[in-house]
């Protein structure tokens, strides 16, 4: 009878959590800010414990995503990107994100299908047009690659690893005259320091490779500490200056009659 009781208790089911939004916000923003610090495995807790809190925020299993893929976990950062775009399609950081996946496994035609869908979304972000010119390069298409750079170019002159990719694209295309005069820009913006190479670290790799934030997780502000004025004056009499204050205007005044009859006499 009490193992029959002790297995019914193992095998109660768990009461989950009670729905928090503000809760899961405050946890999401956690997470994010441990995305900042390098703390990829503090982050994803995060952004877990935000989802259970709240299952209605989205972007909780967004983050999981990018924290999965920033922790090299391939295949748990796809699944939850692709749970993301399955809340909201028109999500370009899943998109986003979920191309940089692609990109790193080889995929480029999947890497490609996925900027493309970022592009359709924001097309004046330079960043995804240079990931997508280099998805192209992957999939040895290169006149597509350079008309990718070329549009990342016009909307960021000074992206230096835009005009780096073009270099390389034409190269592969063996224009070689073209290659060194995107070759001598990309050397002139970063040995000028006026631009600078994108590099595979977070935050890093354009707008969208990074967690979002929740904008619900607002502080609240103290409440004002109330403050009430008394007038004095109608609790007691006003007794009027000190008499010394009396005294010493008395003083004053007499001073000043004394010095004013002498100045008449020495005048007459």
């Amino acid at each position: 009878m009490f193992l029959a009781a002790f297995g019914l208790f193992a095998t109660a089911p768990q009461t989950p959590p009670k729905a928090n939004p503000a809760e899961a916000a405050r946890m999401n923003n956690l997470g994010a800010a441990y995305m900042n610090q390098q703390l990829f495995e503090k982050a994803l807790k995060s952004f877990q414990r935000a989802a259970e809190l709240d299952p209605k925020l989205t972007i909780a299993r967004l983050n999981e995503g990018i924290a999965f893929l920033n922790l090299q976990k391939i295949d748990e950062a796809k699944a939850a990107l692709e749970d993301a775009l399955k809340q909201d399609p028109r999500n370009p950081q899943a998109w986003y994100n979920l191309g940089l996946y692609a990109k790193n496994a080889g995929d480029a035609q999947a890497a490609i299908d996925a900027f493309r869908h970022v592009a359709e979304i924001d097309p004046n972000d330079a960043d995804t047009w240079y990931f997508l010119g280099t998805a192209y390069v992957q999939a040895k298409q290169f006149p597509q690659a350079i008309e990718a750079f070329q549009h990342a170019l016009q909307i960021n002159p000074l992206h230096a690893s835009a005009e780096f990719g073009l270099s390389r694209a034409y190269q592969q295309s063996a224009d070689i005259e073209h290659a060194r005069e995107h070759l001598k820009k990309f050397q002139y913006i970063t040995q000028n320091k006026i631009g600078a190479p994108m590099s595979l670290a977070y935050g890093e790799q354009g707008q969208y490779s990074r967690a979002v934030e929740s904008p619900s997780a607002v502080l609240k502000a103290p409440a004002q500490i109330k403050v009430q004025f008394v007038d004095v004056t109608k609790k007691r009499a006003w007794p009027g200056p000190p008499r010394s204050a009396m005294l010493n205007s008395s003083m004053g005044r007499a001073r000043a009659s004394s010095t004013m009859t002498t100045t008449g006499s020495s005048t007459s």
